[in-house]
């Protein structure tokens, strides 16, 4: 019980330290600009596989119920074979509750990446989905950090709409068609894509 009482609360300074850094990092990144989407190429994928957990942190008194896992591992494209443990992250009710670094993010600066998010289970609950989109801005959120371009966001079908609301919590908006002689300017833009294919999003950081 005390273990678990240690355990949230350097969750939660564990989650206001990562929300400072967001704002820091997304605050001095450079320029870019925002174009329409075609083949973007990257040479890693950070994979997100989330799972509900029903019966863990069950006890009297407990409120920690609706748990999500969101197991997190990167590979580089030429080796999909070889993937490196990364971090687990933990939700509860769509909040953050806590996380395990298993390895450095061991990923070549100035690289292009991947963030791919997949369900482990056959029914995915409203809250994994938004777990899930927490999980796929704390990837954004390490990626700016190590200086890797976010070349593509790919996430299944059925969670695409919650996952791009919940892009948008963390001062995204949906950028308007782009054009070389109009483009828009922000500080990250992010692509979402839908597996299988037939949704897009693109996203602008609003200052």
């Amino acid at each position: 019980m005390n273990r678990l009482a240690a355990m949230s609360k350097k969750l939660t300074i564990v989650m206001g330290i990562t929300s400072i850094a967001a704002a820091a990092t997304l605050a001095l990144a450079p320029i870019a600009k925002c174009t329409e989407h075609v083949d973007r190429p990257f040479e890693w994928t950070v994979e997100i596989d989330t799972k509900q957990l029903k019966n863990q942190f069950q006890y009297n008194g407990s409120e920690l119920k609706e748990l999500v896992k969101a197991k997190m591992s990167y590979f580089k494209m030429t080796d999909e074979d070889n993937k490196t443990d990364y971090e687990d992250l933990w939700y509860a009710k769509s909040k953050t509750l806590g996380m395990e670094r298993h390895h450095k993010l061991d990923i070549t600066q100035g690289d292009a990446i991947c963030i791919k998010v997949k369900h482990i289970g056959e029914y995915t609950s409203y809250d994994e989905q938004r777990a899930s989109g927490k999980a796929v801005m704390k990837a954004v959120l390490d990626a700016a950090v190590n200086k890797n371009m976010v070349a593509t966001i790919k996430v299944p079908m059925t969670s695409f709409h919650t996952i791009a609301a919940e892009i948008e919590n963390y001062h995204f908006a949906p950028a308007p068609a782009s054009t070389p002689d109009n483009p828009v300017d922000s500080d990250m833009n992010l692509f979402l894509e839908s597996e299988p294919a037939g949704l897009t999003q693109s996203f602008a950081h609003m200052h």
